[in-house]
C-alpha cells in the first residue's frame, strides 16, 4: 500500500488571500486559515483519517518540520466567541459567506485552523502548515507543496469615553407623601460603530447582587446610589430598593423595568427623600472593563458626578 500526499494548500479565508493583516494582537481576535489536503491511498483520493486531521497544525515558516510557534502567538482548533474581521473593514458579507459556502461544497478535505496572538511586534510574520500522514510530516514549505503564509497582525484600537454615547431615562417616579419621592434613573453608554461587549469586569465595591454600587451620604436626608450593572441582570430580577443597596424603602419592591442588551455599560442611578445611608464614609467609584467582539479591551473608571446625583465614565489605564 502506497500512502502519498497529491495537494496541499492553505490560505485566509476572508478574501481567499495568502497575506492578510486582517488580525488584532490582542490575544482574543482569531484569523482562519483553510486548509486543503488530498491524501491518496494507491492513487485513489482517501479521506484524512481522524488523527491526521487533528495533527493539522500551524507553525513559523522553516525547514525544520518540528519548529514551534513564534512566541505570543497560537494556533487553534476551534473559532472563538470573537467576530473576525477588522473593525473598519467594508467587505460586503454575503461575498464572504458565499465563498464559505463553495469550499464547504467541494469534496476536498478542507480543514480550519486560527491563528490569534498577543505580540507587541506588529511586523509581518511568515507562518507553514505541517500535517503528519502515515507517520511522515509535510509542510507547505516544502518545494512541492510551496504554499507560505504571512500575516501582519495590528496594534488593538481602543475604545474612550468620548466615544461612548450616553442615553438616560427616568425609569420610576413615585411619590410616597406629599413633596417626596422615591426615583430611579436607567443610564446607558452606548458603544460606538455597533460594537458589542463580550465580556464585562466590575471592579470595585460589590455592595449588591446587581454590580457595582456608588453611594453617597448626603446632608439633606436622601440616599442617592448608583450601580453599574453586570451584563447577566435583567429587568424582571430588579426592584426598587435593590438599585439603592437599601431596604424598606417606599415602594422598594417595585419592579423596574431595565434596559438589557450587550451594546452598551448600564448603570442604575436611584435617590429617595428623607432615608439616608449610616455609613462611615461615601464609595467614591469603581472600575469598568470590557471586551468588544473583536476582543479589544477598553477600560473606564465610574464615579459620582460632583454637579448631580450622575453617575460618570472616565478612561482608566
Amino acid at each position: 500500500m502506497t500512502v502519498s500526499l497529491f495537494s496541499f494548500e492553505a490560505y485566509f479565508v476572508d478574501g481567499n488571500t495568502k497575506a492578510t493583516d486582517k488580525l488584532y494582537a490582542n490575544g482574543n481576535h482569531q484569523v482562519r486559515v483553510a486548509i486543503r489536503i488530498i491524501k491518496q491511498v494507491d492513487g485513489v483520493n482517501t479521506p484524512l483519517t481522524d488523527e491526521e486531521k487533528e495533527s493539522v497544525t500551524m507553525t513559523a515558516r522553516s525547514t525544520d518540520p518540528n519548529v514551534p510557534l513564534y512566541p505570543d502567538w497560537s494556533c487553534d482548533k476551534i473559532k472563538n466567541e470573537y467576530d473576525e474581521g477588522l473593525l473598519d473593514d467594508k467587505k460586503n458579507i454575503d461575498s464572504t459567506v458565499n465563498s464559505i459556502m463553495l469550499e464547504d461544497e467541494d469534496k476536498k478535505e478542507t480543514i480550519y485552523r486560527y491563528l490569534r496572538t498577543n505580540t507587541k511586534n506588529y511586523k509581518s510574520m511568515e507562518f507553514m502548515v505541517v500535517v503528519t500522514i502515515d507517520g511522515n510530516k509535510y509542510t507547505t514549505n516544502m518545494q512541492k507543496y510551496l504554499n507560505i503564509l504571512t500575516v501582519t497582525p495590528h496594534k488593538p484600537y481602543r475604545i474612550y469615553r468620548s466615544d461612548l454615547r450616553l442615553k438616560s431615562n427616568l425609569i420610576a417616579n413615585h411619590e410616597f407623601e406629599e413633596g417626596y419621592y422615591v426615583r430611579v434613573y436607567i443610564l446607558c453608554w452606548i458603544l460606538p460603530y455597533s460594537l458589542t461587549i463580550k465580556k464585562q469586569e466590575l471592579i470595585g465595591h460589590q455592595d449588591t447582587w446587581l454590580g457595582i454600587t456608588v453611594y453617597k451620604r448626603t446632608s439633606n436626608n436622601q440616599i442617592q446610589s448608583g450601580t453599574v450593572l453586570e451584563m447577566d441582570i435583567i429587568k424582571e430580577d430588579c426592584r426598587i430598593e435593590d438599585t439603592m443597596a437599601a431596604a424598606g424603602l417606599p415602594y422598594g419592591d417595585w419592579p423596574i423595568p431595565i434596559i438589557s442588551g450587550n451594546q452598551f455599560i448600564r448603570a442604575t442611578v436611584g435617590c429617595c427623600d428623607k432615608f439616608h445611608y449610616k455609613r462611615d464614609e461615601d464609595n467614591l467609584g469603581g472600575r469598568i472593563n470590557i471586551i468588544d467582539n473583536f476582543g479589544c479591551l477598553a477600560k473606564f473608571s465610574v464615579m459620582r458626578n460632583i454637579d448631580s446625583m450622575f453617575l460618570h465614565l472616565e478612561d482608566a489605564d
